[in-house]
């Protein structure tokens, strides 16, 4: 899959999870590039300005260990359950070294799974998972 499709189609499934919640699930979402120590971001649609990029990279750490595995397949998932506020909730592995980042500014994973709409809105976050697994962004 090339960046633009993969932009699409992450964009419909955040949509889909917000249009049968009432509201964002993940109000905000990034694609980056991880090579070694450096991470570069692709892609990003969220309430953040450019100038706080370097802001986004720390709240990552929520994450980081979790990326730094090598256990993960193209289309497997992460969720944090502690994260919060901007710490970032969750990750798909788009593609070798790729990732989407996913966050709510403010709720936790943990908040946002304890409420009965992440019931029904699951089943976007796993078909996107699904997507990248059969067709790798590259």
């Amino acid at each position: 899959m090339n960046l633009h499709n993969a932009i699409d189609v992450i964009d419909q499934a955040v949509s889909k999870m917000c249009l049968s919640s009432g509201s964002p699930i993940f109000n905000e979402w990034m694609i980056v590039q991880v090579s070694g120590p450096n991470v570069d971001i692709i892609y990003y649609s969220g309430p953040r300005t450019s100038a706080s990029q370097n802001k986004m990279k720390k709240d990552m750490r929520s994450l980081e260990d979790e990326m730094a595995s090598d256990g993960y397949t193209t289309g497997q998932f992460f969720f944090s359950p502690d994260a919060s506020g901007t710490l970032y909730d969750a990750f798909i592995l788009a593609g070798p070294g790729k990732y989407i980042i996913f966050n709510n500014t403010t709720l936790s994973m943990k908040d946002i799974s304890a409420d009965a709409f992440w019931g029904k809105n699951q089943i976007h976050f796993v078909e996107l998972s699904e997507r990248f697994h059969m067709d790798a962004l590259v």
